[in-house]
């Protein structure tokens, strides 16, 4: 389950795009590249979440 930003950069994009398309019984076009997208969206926001807490002193551990 994803629950944070850093969880979002661990996802491995060939292992859910199988399950997705497992459980859609098809192939899904495009599933790959927004999977890429959202990991690479992920480590954005969570470079971001990590500068805010260094300048505003934070320690709390952000979640979606």
């Amino acid at each position: 389950m994803i629950k944070t930003f850093t969880d979002l950069q661990d996802l491995h994009v060939e292992t859910v795009a199988k399950v997705i398309e497992t459980d859609a019984v098809q192939k899904v076009p495009g599933v790959r590249k927004a999977l890429r997208e959202a990991k690479a969206a992920g480590k954005v926001a969570a470079l971001a979440s990590r500068r805010h807490h260094a300048v505003t002193g934070s320690k709390t551990k952000k979640t979606w």
